[in-house]
């Protein structure tokens, strides 16, 4: 069947001012659209999220300061006083995460200050998020309406924390504690509290569905914990000392799996009980049943690129990036991440790698990029992660493609003392440094002291290296040599 195409063509007059209009405002938007960006890119760069932690810790201590109260205010005011100045001096040394949890903690003291002054209460305590990314929402105690997560509000008794697929949230507890929120999941806060008399901590979250991470600093009196509670069962940690937890629950088969990556957890179902210790993880069902204890593989040691690793690259992307990590004896596989945040929601690289340690990726584009690893057992299941690691893409039009002068590197001191060495020197203030791949701590005036673990029996080949920030690198190598009668 033919048809009959015909072209009409309408002309209209447009008058030149109205054009030269319209490319103004098109212009305006995408300058305005430009300034958006950056101001949204640099108010959520790790810099400005610790200053202005800082700055509210600041505020709010200079309130708590000005209540007298009775003589319980003055160890808390002095907690709030001590985790600020802590924070300004990780601040200056542009450790910007540990000021910020820093900064968090000091304003939660200053907080129970005011609270306790106002009211008499001693027992009321409080958590705030540290981080989030993606869809998070919070649902107020006796409320109906859920709202889009806000960084500055506190998070009390009866909220609700709500993560979408692709989004994942970091609370921070008066105490230190930290849990991370896996993506699609939802938690209540049911229980924060100090005993006035035996100053025992206790913090309880309600797992609804998907998956809670919680770590703890074991800062707080013996017979504190910390616990998550699902429909079958209740996984407690005490935090006397340090441990981290994790907790899954099935909404659908009703099922939870407790795993346990340092320290030990009591989990207890009905009249059942069981303690798990690091490197343990059971699974709860349904009806309450306990399966048996499994052994997990320990994550892998994450060999390159160092952490914090700057990338110059004379186009906008990197042809190729290797990730190296060390062999886990027992690993059947790998499961690596690669993402944009350090909470890995919603990673661009999510694979399974078998036969091998290592993964190029091709073309990552300029900016920061984060990546971990876990190994797979026998069944295919996850170990522990390693931590996220960092390394940054710098393109040609970076000022850090200016500078191509390598940073100073001096090793002053070698010392070996059977499989451990000890290692002193110097490199500029602000350069990154690596001892066998693994991330040292410069201070203020350029000196380092490492403390490494030699792996191999005989020749060990030692590489200290030193990255300032504009990726330029010196490298000095030591080597040592382990025997083992």
């Amino acid at each position: 069947m033919n048809r009959d195409r015909r072209l009409n063509l309408d002309w209209v007059s447009v008058r030149y001012r109205s054009v030269m209009m319209l490319v103004l405002a098109i212009a305006g938007l995408a300058v305005g659209g430009w300034l958006v960006w950056s101001h949204f890119t640099e108010a959520n760069s790790p810099t400005t999220l610790a200053l202005r932690s800082i700055e509210k810790a600041e505020s709010l201590y200079r309130d708590a300061a000005a209540y007298r109260g009775g003589p319980e205010l003055a160890p808390i005011r002095e907690k709030a006083r001590e985790h600020l100045t802590q924070s300004r001096i990780l601040f200056g040394e542009e450790r910007f995460e540990e000021a910020r949890v820093k900064a968090i903690l000091s304003r939660n003291n200053s907080q129970k200050v005011i609270d306790i002054a106002r009211s008499g209460e001693t027992t009321r305590t409080e958590a705030r998020f540290y981080k989030f990314n993606g869809g998070v929402q919070v649902k107020r105690a006796g409320s109906l309406i859920w709202d889009v997560a806000d960084p500055d509000s506190p998070l009390r008794v009866g909220d609700a924390i709500k993560t979408s697929s692709s989004g994942v949230a970091q609370i921070i507890y008066f105490d230190g504690s930290i849990t991370t929120i896996k993506p699609g999941s939802l938690v209540e806060i049911t229980a924060l509290s100090t005993d006035p008399r035996t100053r025992r901590v206790r913090v309880t979250e309600s797992l609804k569905v998907g998956g809670v991470l919680s770590r703890t600093s074991g800062s707080n009196v013996e017979g504190s914990f910390h616990e998550v509670t699902t429909q079958n069962s209740t996984a407690r940690a005490m935090t006397g000392s340090p441990s981290e937890f994790e907790v899954d629950y099935d909404a659908g088969t009703r099922a939870t799996r407790v795993t346990v990556h340092a320290g030990e957890a009591f989990l207890a179902s009905g009249e059942k009980s069981v303690v798990l210790k690091a490197a343990e993880r059971i699974q709860v069902a349904g009806e309450g049943e306990f399966g048996r204890k499994e052994a997990i593989l320990p994550s892998p040691r994450q060999l390159a690129p160092g952490d914090h690793k700057i990338f110059l690259t004379p186009d906008d992307h990197l042809p190729a990036t290797s990730l190296v990590w060390s062999e886990v004896p027992g690993a059947r596989g790998y499961k690596l991440q690669v993402g944009r945040d350090s909470l890995m929601s919603g990673p661009i690289e999510d694979r399974l790698l078998h036969d091998t340690t290592q993964a190029v990726l091709n073309n990552l584009e300029t900016g920061t990029w984060f990546w971990r690893v876990a190994a797979l057992d026998g069944s295919g299941e996850a170990g522990k992660f390693s931590h996220v690691s960092e390394f940054r893409i710098a393109g040609p039009e970076s000022e850090l493609a200016r500078d191509t002068t390598p940073p100073l590197l001096v090793v002053s001191e070698f010392l070996q003392a059977g499989s451990m060495v000890i290692i002193n020197g110097r490199t500029e203030p602000d350069a990154n440094l690596w001892v066998d791949n693994l991330k040292v701590d410069v201070y203020e005036d350029g000196t380092f002291t490492a403390v490494v673990r030699l792996h191999r029996d005989g020749r060990n080949l030692l590489e200290i290296i030193a990255q300032d920030p504009a990726g330029n690198e010196t490298v000095a190598r030591r080597e040592a040599y382990l025997e083992v009668f």
